[in-house]
């Protein structure tokens, strides 16, 4: 047995399941070209200075592309009707 995860589990509440990715990761990369109108946002997440920074960089190096931090939003659940 991983002896770090028995280590971690034992300090975690209720043994719970640690995601990769840090709860403090809220931000994602939005961005838009300035030539065609095409936008999307990036699927990694980042802490709010990290994700400022890179977009700042990311502005400097691809001038043709806007790049914006922004507050992760995940979409919607999708809704399912249940059969009466």
């Amino acid at each position: 047995m991983n002896t770090q995860h028995t280590e971690l589990a034992g300090i975690i509440p209720g043994n719970a399941f640690v995601p990769n990715t840090s709860r403090a990761n809220k931000y994602a990369i939005h961005w838009t070209s300035t030539v065609s109108g095409t936008a999307g946002t990036g699927t990694k997440r980042f802490k709010q200075a990290e994700a400022e920074q890179l977009a700042a960089e990311l502005n400097r190096d691809y001038p043709d592309t806007e790049h914006e931090a922004v507050l992760f939003v995940p979409p919607p659940a999708e809704v399912t009707a249940v059969p009466a």
